[in-house]
């Protein structure tokens, strides 16, 4: 006899549900302590539970799969009498087309049990908890419409196979007198979830050994899909013994047809049953984790053997077999631990500030910066990798991206793959591992994507091919169709369909047809079909399909009705792809990233060699695999896609193939809707087939997997990050002649960190500082760096990976091994690698903190539902542009329907990012789905800003009824009246938009302040900023992008906190003395040096100290908290200075410019550079029409010039001139015609510009794409009028004068004191917050001492310079007379002595050691003690403890870079073969420079022969006349003093 839980019991159990335990990524059965045939299902980042409650049905909602919330009723039984008033059993929620059904069964009496029937509840709104109303009773008989003869049915669940809707349920044959009746499983079809398209049909009797007892039953159906698979997997037995279990049916063929028995297969034994400890177990539901990466089977079980119904509810992982088959194990006892269920999203945990403040001091060893390691072409040995490893964590490094690489390298003697390759990379690990060193490797040869020889034409990338052939019909056509062009000799046939021939000629494709179906990459972003020949339709009824009248050789045997005919004969081929970049060895084809199994097996293949390498070490160190640029065209087939497409769009795509050919099918409507589909499932399988896929084989051997998730591909790139561990973006030091600087590749560090933050990943790497050959040679060094990297800092990246580090196989050679031309040259071999750890330092405590906590950010931006193109990243592309002191994240739809909820009007994520605004853009185009969300969440308090869209996408919502509901949708968020301004409250929440619109309004309305604002100097100063919470505190990294210093006041959007200083360079923290709280702000001073760079912590748990509010010094402001914002800088400055006018500047650049703008990469509107040394504004918005501005890009190749009249910089000119050291420029323009004068000579000009043109030298701001020079320079002085070119030789003749910073006070305090240091005498005042003043005189401060002596400069062995030299007054190395000190490289000492007065050493003054310039690193030592290494300007040393009365020792350690060296050893006999002319500028310099045969010295690990040249490089960088760079210690050095001003 059938039982179940009576109403009162199924009430009571849902009246008191509390959730598993849960310990520290763990959870415990039972999730419920009483309950049973539990339904959950997942929707838009929520679990549903559906249950019977007192008086009616149930739902309850969770964002943890393992937890379940109580209950709300959302339905209440009818009252007595009615067909579903009592005995209601098993509801089911479903989500169907916008709306939730309930399935349940219920009767008019019982017992006995013998009314049941099914129901069905639809939804009002798509709120799963709101709601509902009863659609009626369901057939569930034999013959369609015979409802007399409706039967007994209970526990429906529903299947969508294919578009079509089917119902499972479980029943009785007839209809009984006694509910001891037999149960079967029995199908139909469905037009809907409230209406049956066909009668039943029985596809399961209790027939099976495991299946008898006292009475045999199947029931509880529950649909399981796994790939193609699909199962019904129900349970079995008896529900009130302990026998009860689960079985299942398989459908044997996904084309199968589902109303016929024979397509089901039942298993030939339980799936899932009882032990000794649980019992009785039954009535399963599935889901997936939150991150879709694991299947889980919730069930019940009986709580005692005895005959009843006491269960509880529980909850375990499941995986599948080899064959496909679901494999449950055995059910787990109550109380053992479970690990968390992958990708539970907890509030993110920050650590105390207490241990983040040693850390920042003492240093993490987690927040270590990576390198990029590239083994270059088999030049491998094992002391080189030892000594590589020591050498990186000597100096900090905490990881490494191991990469092969073979870029214009000669193959040396490691095979790759090879037992000595084994050998070597087993050795790497095992020293990685003694050190500490996190290991991640490349996933295949090179550097893009996945491949390598072992990939066959089956496994490659694959693509669309076609041949067409017309045939005459009302006859019988045998012909042997054309095989379509193939690769490498591999083909598959798809279809074979024919059209009735066009009238007017041959197929002609409409407009971007190959953009449209991803044969090229679209990076247009275009969407629709803009032209077509409209007598060249097909409409759909006319194809037919003729696949199965084609043998396997492509004959055809086809009786053709009458007219001309079309016949297409559609295949896939291989497109031919190689991985890129890779050893000789490991080159191969790339694998299918559309295809599961393709990655499988070149995963399995690295595998077979890598694990037993990596596995002793996996728990020692993380060891992880990259997938790094995606460097290797489109793809837009595999094998199967027609099912796969079938599967994720309901319907099938072969009729509709020829769109993909460029044939209009049905409509232009339609032929775009198909091919919105096509890009929307290639993009899906893409993120889950490769991507995702690639994640799950990492994570399966204990890996961490990586990704750079951009590029030209047919992908969406927020959804292919989302797919991976780790992702990572890309910043480049100083892009110029290949990459022409374009946004492209810029904005991939804020495209890396969104998709970070939206997926709750905590660390966001990037390649960081890679280098064009132009822009690297051994130019650069750390503070060079600094801006870009602070700037990356901004955008999000935490993780520095620096790129790059070639692989050093000799244990000396210097500097030896190159990346090919690129850079950095971040090597053991390079000059400043031991000083350099400095830099590592800072990098550390910036990502320490960095690290922690949650990024803040008030907007998220929506990227669209269009799938095609760059995802717009940068400010400036966004629409409406965010205001500057506002921060962002961009969203993708996938993000927004999962993972994205509101609560307290905030947009909120599972792991506690939130958001205040949600800006939809210009979108037309969005899915109907996530415009049902939409207005849900804007219900629930969301402000959304954006234009209201136009259409759906895809053929899956082209419908009246999907139409009709998305006007519905829309015109309840904009509104129904056709109006240019949207200004609409819609429940908690509001919806704006007008055409013109800026967010300044929008903000204003809602009343949002900016986060961060710089008030003093708000338009000139390009400082960045980045916002982080981490527990109570509120943390923002300030950083200065110029190199000149800044006194800022600046705002921060915190209240009720105190603010600190943690300056990341020294470790020191202070607390501030001067800031202003105010109402919902707290304005602070700060003070920041050339590439400053600060983090201002606002804390919570510091005791309040009166802060000083402003100071004066004899009556002048110094600096005022208080200050109101200046706003309204005029920028027309020179509305009268047009066409004639000249421009004097010094300047030592310190890399190459880009000096054209021929752009072999492709995709660059407008090419630009970022290092401009005048920035040009737009002339139009500042004079008007017709004007223009123009600046200057200064590098050590040249000079180029740029005017900007629309708002972006337009090259005009570029002269190539070498350019050493300080150097004087003059920009003339004569009659609107520029010309460029280069230390006085007069180089290039350049005919009249069509504009009126103004010198460029207004303010500039961010928004514009200012931002800072490259290298040092004066401020310019304009003149307005032409200069002659005698008076231009004058300037020059003056020489450049270094200006000196003198410091008048420093507000931050000193040495974490309660004290300020006065750097000059005065009367100051300093004004507390209430209002309190206090007086201090100033005085005998003293004045700055020269040390001027002569200086003892000695250099080490082996580099070409003497032993040492004296040097009467410092100047620049380069200019010594002799060639051995001219062109040294390296590191020289500089030693002198100096005496101090007595009268400098009194108690409350503060003595500073001033180096004046320093080119480029600097280790100080005062009297025998090492005060330090000193890298970022100003090279200002505290050396009060160390000084004495008296004569004192100054020992100064100078490193430049290999520049010189190498133009020197350029004067000297060539000794290696390289390719002819190296040392070019443009494209070529990827290809001349290589040398050709590695020195036999070199191979064989000896040392170099003596004599002839210093230096040894496997690129030449350099010609003889290239330009030399400024080198050693320059000065001034001076002692400087200043006094204490105590506060208490």
């Amino acid at each position: 006899m059938i039982q179940r839980l009576s109403f009162w019991v199924m009430m009571i159990v849902c009246s008191v549900m509390v959730s598993g335990q849960e310990d520290d990524g763990y959870y415990t059965n039972p999730i419920l302590p009483s309950g049973a045939d539990p339904w959950v299902v997942k929707h838009e980042g929520w679990y549903y539970y559906c249950c019977g409650v007192l008086g009616g049905i149930g739902v309850s909602r969770s964002r943890d799969l393992h937890k379940i919330n109580p209950p709300v009723r959302v339905w209440k039984t009818p009252e007595k009498g009615q067909w579903n008033s009592t005995c209601i059993w098993a509801p089911e929620l479903h989500f169907w087309k916008g709306k939730w059904y309930i399935f349940y069964a219920g009767g008019y009496s019982g017992p006995p049990f013998i009314h049941q029937k099914t129901g069905v509840l639809e939804s009002v709104t798509s709120d799963a908890m709101g709601e509902y109303i009863d659609k009626g009773m369901l057939f569930t008989g034999d013959v369609l419409g015979d409802w007399k003869n409706n039967r007994w049915a209970i526990d429906m669940t529903l299947l969508e196979h294919k578009g079509q809707l089917y119902a499972v349920w479980s029943g009785w044959e007839n209809s009984e007198p006694t509910d001891k009746t037999q149960q079967h499983l029995y199908i139909a079809k469905m037009e809907n979830p409230w209406t049956m398209a066909s009668g039943r049909v029985k596809i399961s009797s209790p027939d099976r050994y495991y299946e008898q007892g006292e009475l045999p039953l199947n029931e509880g159906p529950q649909i399981l899909k796994h790939g193609k698979d699909v199962f019904v997997v129900y349970s079995c037995g008896q529900s009130w013994l302990d026998t009860y279990k689960l079985s299942y049916l398989r459908l044997k063929d996904p084309d199968a047809d589902l109303l016929d028995p024979k397509s089901w297969i039942k298993s030939d034994k339980p799936v899932f049953e009882g032990t000794d400890q649980v019992f009785g177990v039954g009535h399963a539901s599935f889901t997936t984790s939150s991150d879709d990466r694991e299947y889980y089977i919730y069930y019940h079980t009986k709580k005692e053997r005895k005959p009843g119904w006491k269960r509880d509810i529980r909850l375990q992982k499941f995986t599948f077999d080899a064959s496909g088959v679901p494999c449950f194990g055995k059910p787990l006892p109550v109380s053992e631990k479970l690990p968390l269920p992958s990708g539970t999203a907890h509030p993110v945990k920050v650590k105390p500030m207490s241990e983040l403040e040693k850390d920042f001091t003492q240093l993490s060893s987690n927040a270590r910066p990576y390198t990029y390691w590239f083994w270059m072409n088999g030049n491998i040995t094992k002391e080189g990798i030892t000594k590589d490893l020591e050498a990186m964590h000597h100096i900090g490094i905490g990881g490494v991206f191991n990469l092969e690489g073979g870029t214009g390298i000669p193959k040396g003697p490691v095979t790759y793959l090879s037992p000595e390759w084994s050998e070597l990379k087993a050795h790497a690990i095992k020293e990685a591992a003694r050190l500490g060193i996190d290991y991640v490797m490349h996933n295949c040869p090179g550097w893009s994507s996945s491949g390598g020889p072992w990939i066959t034409p089956e496994y490659s990338m694959q693509k669309l091919t076609w041949s067409e052939t017309e045939v005459a019909g009302g006859k019988r056509v045998d012909t042997l169709l054309l095989r379509p062009a193939t690769e490498l000799g591999y083909y598959r046939d798809i279809a074979v369909l024919a059209f009735p021939s066009f009238k007017n000629g041959k197929p002609v494709g409409f407009s971007d047809w190959q953009l449209l179906n991803n044969s090229v990459f679209n990076h247009r972003g275009k969407i629709g079909i803009q032209t077509y020949d409209k007598e060249q339709v097909i409409r759909l009824e006319d194809i037919i399909d003729l696949t199965n009248q084609v043998d396997s050789l492509g004959r055809l045997n086809w009786e053709a009705p009458l007219g001309n005919w079309t016949v297409i004969r559609l295949g896939h081929t291989s497109t031919g792809r190689k991985n890129c970049a890779a050893p000789d060895t490991g080159v191969g084809l790339e694998c299918d990233k559309f295809s599961k199994q393709a990655i499988q097996l070149h995963f399995n293949k690295m595998m077979d060699l890598l694990y037993p390498l990596i596995k002793p070490y996996v728990h020692q160190i993380q060891i992880g695999l990259e997938i790094d640029s995606w460097e290797v065209g489109m793809q837009n087939w595999t094998s199967g896609f027609e099912g796969e497409f079938c599967e994720k769009t309901g319907y099938d795509l072969i009729k509709y193939l020829p769109a993909m050919t460029g044939k209009i099918v049905g409509s232009k409507e339609m032929t775009e809707r198909f091919l919105w589909d096509i890009r929307r499932v290639q993009a899906d399988l893409l993120a889950d087939n490769y991507y995702g896929e690639f994640r799950n084989l990492c994570n399966q051997y204990g890996l961490v997997s990586y990704c750079e998730p951009y590029d030209r591909g047919p992908m969406e790139e927020l959804q292919i990050g989302s797919r991976v561990d780790g992702v990572m973006g890309e910043f480049w030091n100083g892009l110029s002649a290949i990459f022409q600087n374009n946004l492209m590749m810029r904005r991939t560090t804020k495209l890396a960190s969104s998709i970070a933050h939206i997926n709750g990943q905590k660390v966001v790497g990037a390649e960081a500082y890679t280098s064009e050959p132009e822009s690297g040679r051994w130019q650069e060094y750390p503070f060079a760096l600094k801006a870009v990297g602070d700037k990356a800092f901004t955008e999000g990246i935490n993780r520095m990976v620096i790129h790059r580090y070639a692989m050093q196989p000799h244990p000396d050679a210097a500097p030896a091994m190159t990346l090919g031309p690129w850079g950095i040259h971040f090597d053991r071999t390079n000059t400043w690698w031991e000083p350099g750890r400095a830099w590592i330092d800072y990098l550390n405590r910036c990502q320490t903190l960095l690290q922690e906590g949650l990024f803040v950010a008030d907007f998220a931006y929506f990227t669209g539902d269009n799938i095609v193109g760059y995802t717009k990243v940068h400010r400036r592309d966004l629409n409406p542009v965010p205001p500057e002191g506002y921060d962002y994240d961009l969203m993708n739809t996938e993000t927004l329907l999962n993972r994205a909820w509101v609560e307290r009007g905030r947009l909120r994520l599972p792991d506690g990012m939130n958001y205040r605004v949600l800006v939809l853009q210009e979108q037309s185009h969005i899915t109907l789905g996530l415009l049902r969300k939409l207005r849900n969440m804007v219900e629930q308090g969301l402000i959304i800003v954006g234009a209201r869209p136009q259409q759906t996408v895809g053929l899956q919502s082209y419908s009246v009824i999907e139409e009709k509901e998305f006007e519905q949708l829309c015109d309840e968020l904009w509104g129904k009246a056709a109006t240019t301004v949207v200004d609409r409250s819609v429940g908690k929440g509001r919806i704006f938009w007008e055409t013109s619109l800026n967010l300044e309004q929008v903000l204003e309305k809602i009343q949002l302040r900016p986060d961060f604002e710089v008030i003093t100097d708000s338009i000139s100063a390009p400082i960045r900023y980045i916002h982080r919470q981490i527990g109570e505190s509120d943390v923002y990294f300030v950083a200065n992008q110029q190199r000149t210093s800044k006194e800022l006041i600046c705002n921060f959007r915190v209240k009720g906190k105190i603010p600190e200083f943690w300056n990341p360079i020294s470790g020191e923290r202070t607390r501030a003395m001067v800031y202003q709280t105010n109402e919902a702000t707290i304005s602070v001073p700060v003070q920041l040096e050339a590439y400053g760079s600060v983090f201002v912590v606002f804390r919570s748990d510091l005791p309040e100290q009166k802060a000083i509010r402003s100071i004066h010094k004899d009556g002048k402001c110094l600096i005022d908290a208080s200050a109101i914002s200046t706003e309204g800088w005029k920028q027309a400055a020179y509305p009268d200075i047009r066409d004639n006018f000249s421009i004097s500047l010094w300047v030592k650049p310190e890399s190459d410019a880009m000096l054209n703008i021929d752009n072999p990469m492709g995709y660059i509107p407008y090419p630009w550079t970022e290092y401009y040394a005048i920035y040009p504004s737009g002339g139009e918005l500042l004079y008007g029409a017709g004007h223009a501005t123009c600046g200057l890009a200064v590098g050590r190749n040249g000079v180029a010039v740029w005017e900007n009249e629309k708002g972006y910089p337009e090259f005009k000119m570029g002269v190539e001139k070498p350019i050493s050291g300080w150097s004087h420029i003059c920009l003339v323009y004569r009659e609107g015609a520029p010309h460029i004068y280069i230390n006085g000579e007069h180089i290039a000009y350049k005919t009249k510009s069509l504009q009126t043109i103004h010198p460029g030298l207004n303010f500039t701001t961010l928004k514009e794409g200012a931002s800072y020079y490259n290298g040092d320079m004066s401020v310019p002085v304009l003149f307005s009028k032409v200069l002659s070119d005698k008076e231009i030789s004058q300037l020059v003749a003056k020489g450049y004068t270094r200006n000196t910073d003198e410091r008048i006070l420093d507000w931050i305090p000193y040495a974490d004191t309660r004290s300020l240091l006065a750097w000059s005498d005065g009367n100051y005042e300093f004004v507390t917050s209430d209002g309190i003043k206090r007086e201090v005189k100033v005085e005998k401060t003293g004045s700055p001492v020269m040390i001027n002596q002569k200086w003892e400069v000695s250099f080490p062995k082996g580099l070409g310079a003497p032993e040492k030299i004296s040097l009467p007054k410092l100047f620049s190395l380069h200019r010594h007379e002799d060639e051995g000190v001219k062109y040294f490289s390296g590191t020289a000492t500089y030693k002198t002595n100096f005496v101090v007065k007595p009268s400098m050493m009194s108690e409350d003054r503060v003595v500073f050691l001033d180096l004046g310039a320093v080119e480029v690193m600097a280790e100080v030592i005062v009297n025998g003690v090492n005060k330090g290494i000193f890298w970022s300007r100003p090279y200002l040393i505290d050396v009060t403890d160390v000084l004495k009365p008296g004569e004192n020792t100054l020992e100064i350690k100078v490193t430049n870079q290999w520049t010189n060296r190498l133009i020197g050893d350029e004067q000297l006999p060539e000794e290696n073969e390289y390719v002819p002319g190296g040392g070019v500028n443009g494209i070529a310099a990827l290809s001349r420079g290589a040398i050709r045969k590695l020195p036999d010295w070199y191979r064989n690990g000896v040392n170099k022969p003596e004599g002839g040249r210093v230096a040894f490089t496997t690129w030449k960088h350099y010609r003889k006349d290239s330009p030399l760079i400024e080198s050693g210690l320059i000065g001034p050095v001076r002692l400087i003093p200043a006094k204490k001003i105590e506060f208490e």
